[in-house]
């Protein structure tokens, strides 16, 4: 929140060029006006270092009250000097009707450039945009009487947030890029945003959002209907829908502080008889709705949530190696989509081979996954191929992408021992087996006289059957083992507790900084995180209505699950607000060890 909060004012205070081609554009500060009103009409030459031969428009239907005013501006970057120069009009309107100012020309560096033509309409009362606060009646001539109400207006007029959206329509799990721009009109009168309050981000109900990070940024300028604005990205985020049909994106709401210099508008126009007034506008984004389609049908087995476009690398350090030593296998999926979404694809491994759950890491657009290996008995082996399919939005299809195979020669380690079949005797299986024969006598054997009946006897046979039954636990034992560590499944439901532990204390650190952004940011990661895990549900299927649901069918309280809902809500709705005490931060941390404490145990 306070990252592209201090982005957006930044933007706003400080004003750099751009280096640029050589372009000539003209704009107005407003193509709709009054009879009696005035408006500014600028031709704006870019890299105009050698510019001559400068024609203006036409101006007969108009009252040029000022200008031609000319500025001229500067910038060195990477030691190349780049040049700008502006002509402005004050201008003023004859009569009623439609306009046009005609193109103005320029030469430069031999070739001639020229603007596009701007229709100005003038209507019989004072426009509704674009008139500068001192300019709508005659009472505001002077500026001291100029009303805040006015001056108020006059900013709703000529600042706005605009929502930008990726795409309009997009299936269940495709990644949506949701952009908000602040515009400011390029009039020269406002200033800022000085401040901001009551600040009402989007809920996006529907979606799992991720924030993304903002570089340093530098002001950008756009043209919209002849009038040339100030642009600024404020925010950006990833939306994933997690249900088809319409969902909406909702508005971002801010009270801003601005400036407005007011001029004299007497009939003598003195553009530096200026004074400045401050006030506080509410400004709100534009509502999106967004189509959200169901996916495709014959989905493929191998399909696990990746929509997008992909491809798929794979990589393993070594094609020899001995028993028990581990093998690093490594899947990196590459492209654009849902890449934090989608699960670890599953391995097909050779038998008495061992893995792991694997160790993911998500950069640059690359989701690498990070397997051990490990071969139990001695041969050669063979890794076999694998397929992972996504979903291609643009051509509606699945496209399935196949692993690499690999040729493994295992030879036997120091500690393979072929007694117990085709698995390794660890360490600790090596202290099971001495301590399950620890009656059998090292030393010399004491000769004692035979009993006739001890060949038939049941102590003979119980001496005869030990180390069978011995060796046959320790097979199954080392089954079991095995069985256990390469249930991936498993594992994740086992370790969900302590995931979503690490991550909780990872959030506790950010009570003592009253970081209260990341605090809610990390818990959110952490019971979404625990919910995926516990439940084997793919991120991109997870969402609060079918989270209730599976609850319900695992003997989950009503009352826990609306409290882990409501908890949910109110880490969501206070990710962006402006501060959180930390009092209130350590009990939501508290709140949400015990949930979590109690889904442990309700959890059937």
């Amino acid at each position: 929140m306070k990252k592209w909060l201090i982005v957006l004012s930044s933007i706003f205070f400080t004003h750099q060029l751009f280096a640029q081609s050589v372009s000539v554009e003209a704009t107005v500060s407003s193509n709709k006006v009054g009879l009696s009103d005035r408006f500014k009409y600028t031709i704006t030459i870019n890299n105009s270092a050698d510019a001559k031969d400068f024609r203006p428009p036409s101006l007969s239907d108009f009252i040029v009250l000022g200008g031609p005013n000319q500025s001229m501006s500067y910038q060195n970057i990477n030691g190349k000097t780049s040049q700008q120069i502006a002509y402005s009009y004050v201008l003023q309107p004859k009569k009623l009707g439609t306009f046009t100012i005609s193109a103005a020309y320029v030469k430069v560096s031999g070739q001639t450039y020229s603007t596009k033509p701007i229709s100005i309409e003038v209507i019989d009362k004072p426009a509704s945009t674009g008139n500068t606060p001192n300019q709508s009646n005659q009472k505001s001539q002077d500026p001291q009487s100029s009303s805040d109400g006015d001056i108020e207006s006059y900013v709703k007029e000529n600042v706005f947030i605009k929502t930008e959206v990726s795409d309009m329509e997009v299936y269940k799990g495709e990644n949506i890029a949701v952009t908000l721009k602040m515009y400011v009109a390029d009039k020269g009168d406002i200033i800022g945003p000085r401040g901001f309050q009551n600040i009402i981000t989007p809920k996006y109900d529907g979606f799992y959002a991720e924030e993304i990070d903002l570089p340093d940024q530098q002001l950008k300028t756009e043209t919209i209907n002849g009038v040339r604005y100030q642009v600024s990205t404020i925010k950006k985020t990833v939306l994933t829908p997690q249900r088809s049909g319409t969902l909406e994106v909702d508005p971002l709401s801010i009270d801003a502080i601005f400036a407005v210099l007011l001029r004299n508008q007497s009939r003598n126009f003195n553009p530096f008889a200026t004074n400045a007034k401050q006030v506080l506008v509410n400004i709100k984004s534009n509502t999106v709705k967004i189509k959200v389609n169901e996916l495709p049908p014959n989905t493929p087995a191998d399909f696990n949530g990746a929509v997008g476009k992909f491809t798929m690398k794979t990589q393993i350090n070594a094609t020899e190696t001995k028993t028990d030593e581990p093998l690093t296998y490594r899947i990196a999926i590459t492209g654009t989509g849902n890449l934090e979404l989608f699960s670890a694809p599953e391995l097909n491994l050779p038998p008495g081979w061992e893995t792991y759950e694997p160790k993911i890491t998500t950069a640059s657009g690359t989701k690498t996954f990070e397997y051990l290996l490990i071969p139990r008995s001695p041969g050669d082996f063979t890794i076999p191929s694998y397929t992972w399919s996504y979903l291609e939005p643009t051509s509606n299809k699945y496209v399935s992408l196949a692993s690499e195979a690999y040729n493994v020669k295992v030879e036997a380690g120091p500690g393979y021992n072929p007694s117990t079949g085709n698995y390794a005797t660890k360490k600790e299986e090596l202290e099971a087996l001495a301590n399950d024969i620890r009656f059998i006598n090292k030393h010399n054997p004491t000769y004692y006289s035979a009993r006739p009946n001890f060949a038939g006897s049941f102590g003979f046979y119980c001496l005869f059957l030990l180390p069978v039954v011995a060796g046959a636990g320790l097979y199954v034992y080392t089954w079991n083992e095995k069985r256990k560590n390469s249930d991936v499944v498993g594992l994740r439901i086992n370790n969900a507790n302590a995931n979503a532990k690490k991550r909780l204390t990872k959030a506790e650190t950010y009570v003592t900084a009253n970081n209260s952004r990341d605090f809610f940011d990390e818990t959110i990661k952490a019971l979404w995180g625990y919910l995926s895990d516990k439940l084997v549900i793919n991120k991109s299927e997870l969402s609060k209505e079918n989270v209730e649901q599976v609850l319900s069918k695992r003997n989950v309280s009503a009352t826990t699950a609306a409290s882990l809902i409501s908890l949910l809500n109110d880490c969501e709705m206070s990710l962006y607000a402006p501060s959180v005490s930390s009092g209130s931060l350590q009990q939501v941390y508290t709140q949400a060890v015990e949930l979590i404490t109690k889904l442990e145990n309700e959890i059937k």
